[in-house]
């Protein structure tokens, strides 16, 4: 699911992209590298200030479920844009 999602947002079908990786996301609400790319996929938008509620949510469910705090990876993706 989460490499058709990359697919489609590099297309451009952001939409479509998006459901995919909501649908990653309702299968394991804890997988970040479906975080990742629904943040990935508000940055493409210029959807700043979503793909930041996205970050937010992650790291609250990751701190709740996991106790452990998101990957460099993750914090990185929003610096880097």
């Amino acid at each position: 699911m989460e490499q058709c999602s990359i697919r489609l947002c590099r297309s451009g079908s952001y939409a479509a992209a998006m459901m995919l990786a909501y649908e990653a996301l309702r299968s394991d609400p804890l997988r970040e590298s479906a975080h990742r790319q629904l943040i990935a996929i508000h940055l493409a938008q210029g959807n700043r200030a979503q793909a930041l509620g996205v970050y937010r949510e992650c790291v609250r469910q990751l701190q709740r479920e996991c106790g452990t705090p998101p990957s460099s990876l993750l914090r990185g993706l929003l610096t880097e844009r």
